[in-house]
Formats: C-alpha cells, sequence, structure tokens
C-alpha cells in the first residue's frame, strides 16, 4: 500500500473502484483473490477515517465560527 501520508482519498476511490471491477467480472484470479479483498479491506478503512478526520476538522471550524 502506498503510504497513508501520500495516498488521497479520491486515489484510494480509484484503486478500490478497480479492485472492485476486478471482484464482480467474474473471473477474478483465484489465486489473487485473497490479496485483492485484503487490499480493498485496507482502502476502505483508510477513506474511513479520511472521511472522519475531515468531518472533524469542519466541525471544529464551525465551532470555532459560533464562538466569535
Amino acid at each position: 500500500m502506498a503510504k497513508k501520508e501520500n495516498m488521497t482519498y479520491k486515489a484510494a476511490m480509484t484503486e478500490l473502484e478497480s479492485i472492485m471491477k476486478i471482484l464482480e467480472s467474474g473471473q477474478p484470479d483465484v489465486d489473487d483473490m485473497v490479496k485483492h479483498v485484503q487490499r480493498a479491506s485496507e482502502l476502505i478503512a483508510f477513506c474511513q477515517q479520511k472521511l472522519t478526520k475531515t468531518e472533524e476538522a469542519i466541525d471544529a471550524i464551525f465551532k470555532e465560527k459560533e464562538e466569535k
């Protein structure tokens, strides 16, 4: 996996979409299936974490704005 510091949400989603196309094709390489599912799991976790951090940052901005 690319270093998380360098990974963007968009790049993670693009890679995840590619993996899903492979898995949904009906003919995924059985030998690589576990690798693809593991990578998809990592990407999903990364995206969830990124969304959570973004939501927290936005909430903090609005909270700071209300306090002024």
